[in-house]
């Protein structure tokens, strides 16, 4: 639902869909994302831990928000 949102230009507040090549596949990925803003640096939160677009992120050192 909430990529669905996010797609219309309809979101949470800090929330955005982020896309990454994946590390095996090379497809293009989205997921949705909170952005964390805190000293005027921005930060990725993953809150269930190392999932797989933390994963393809690292992999791929670039993404798309």
């Amino acid at each position: 639902m909430i990529r669905f949102m996010l797609r219309l230009g309809v979101s949470p507040p800090h929330t955005y869909l982020l896309t990454v090549r994946g590390r095996k596949s090379g497809q293009a990925h989205s997921t949705p994302v909170t952005l964390v803003e805190e000293g005027g640096e921005r930060w990725l939160v993953a809150p269930y831990g190392e999932v797989g677009w933390v994963r393809n992120a690292r992999a791929a050192e670039q993404v798309t928000l």
